[in-house]
């Protein structure tokens, strides 16, 4: 056993000893591995998960929402793919509400308010998978 803590992506050793009705784990860095402790239930080598570093969105709100306002008229499909994500980033920050979806000329369209001005916005949703959306 090791009295460090093991950092992200470090690989390990990680021993099961039973323990009355459950059983124990104990980890032991590479280093310190002498093989399998007498008395373990059984043991098996991983690696510590290395967190997620969060992507920050590093834009100010009142840009984000007027963007969000100025690709309101746009045809383009690659403009209405980008104004749906842009929208889903705004309800996240709670900048924008849904309120309601229905059929407008065949495609599915959201309404939206702005709870800040109660403004309301028409969006068309294209169905992105979460890789178009990533």
């Amino acid at each position: 056993m090791t009295d460090r803590e093991l950092g992200e992506g470090e690989e390990f050793y990680a021993v099961l000893f039973e323990d009355g009705d459950s059983f124990r784990r104990a980890d032991y860095s590479l280093d310190s591995w002498t093989g399998p402790p007498e008395g373990s239930y059984c043991h098996f080598k991983t690696r510590v998960p290395v967190k997620e570093k969060k992507k920050r969105l590093l834009v100010d709100d009142e840009l984000l929402m007027n963007f969000f306002v100025r690709l309101g008229g746009e045809e383009d499909p690659s403009r209405i793919r980008f104004r749906f994500v842009l929208a889903l980033i705004l309800m996240r920050k709670r900048l924008l509400r849904y309120d309601a979806t229905e059929m407008l000329d065949g495609q599915e369209t959201w309404t939206m308010t702005t709870p800040k001005d109660h403004a309301t916005h028409k969006l068309i949703n294209p169905h992105l998978t979460d890789d178009q959306i990533e």
